[in-house]
């Protein structure tokens, strides 16, 4: 899996974590290549990792400079509900 994208995404990794249904930490393991998504939650990081790169290739993201905080939040919770719908499909 490739996690560069978060940063060039502009995501923090508590964001990214947001979508995934984990912890800013856990995602800070996978960065840093100490550990890998656990089996059970694979599926959706690979989702969460599609959905940032289509919003990296839409200009979505990154965010831009003015976007404020409500803003951010807004859009990763409608990026954690893609993943989410997904999922269920």
């Amino acid at each position: 899996m490739d996690f560069s994208m978060i940063s060039r995404s502009g995501l923090t990794q508590r964001e990214f974590g947001e979508m995934c249904g984990v912890g800013r930490v856990t995602v800070n393991l996978w960065i840093a290549g100490k550990m890998g998504p656990h089996r059970y939650i694979r599926d959706t990081v690979e989702r969460a990792l599609e959905t940032v790169s289509a919003a990296l290739d839409t200009g979505k993201l990154p965010f831009s400079n003015t976007a404020t905080k409500d803003e951010r939040q807004a859009a990763v919770t409608r990026m954690a509900t893609e993943v989410r719908d997904t999922q269920t499909t």
